[in-house]
């Protein structure tokens, strides 16, 4: 009886950490903030003001291999296109986003990605995370739709 009370809990508990996760992939995205493309140096630079936000960058690539983490993406470092000085940033992909984009099995670029923009709040100086939400945007009735 007790080993069923608290296998009871933990399913509980599992289901409802998978609505609330699903609840946030639900969450709609707010159109890009511009069609500026960003570089990773300038998302460090505005990463308080672009929180949350979608701004677009292009990859030149990915580097390494990716390294999965217990939120569902796989973490990548990657180099954006521009020429400064820091061209480098993180960026995490859903594994069936990142087949999507083009970019799996390959490390060459350059690949246009939407990304939002998150900062981790117990760690301010820790960099952004730019987390992909597709290739293409879709603007319709003042929302914004985003496809691979």
């Amino acid at each position: 009886m007790k080993a069923l009370f608290i296998s009871v809990l933990v399913s509980g508990a599992f289901c409802s950490l998978l609505f609330a996760a699903e609840k946030e992939a639900r969450k709609p995205l707010p159109a890009p903030v511009s069609e500026k493309t960003y570089t990773f140096q300038q998302i460090e630079e505005q990463k308080v003001e672009l929180k949350n936000k979608v701004v677009r960058v292009e990859l030149a690539r990915l580097l390494g291999e990716g390294v999965p983490k217990g939120d569902g993406l796989i973490h990548y470092i990657a180099k954006d296109t521009s020429k400064s000085a820091t061209p480098y940033g993180q960026i995490a992909f859903a594994k069936e986003d990142l087949e999507k984009s083009g970019l799996a099995g390959s490390t060459k670029g350059p690949v246009t990605v939407y990304v939002r923009v998150h900062v981790f709040e117990e760690q301010k100086s820790a960099a952004a995370l730019c987390i992909a939400v597709g290739t293409r945007v879709a603007l319709a009735e003042g929302k914004a739709v985003y496809s691979w």
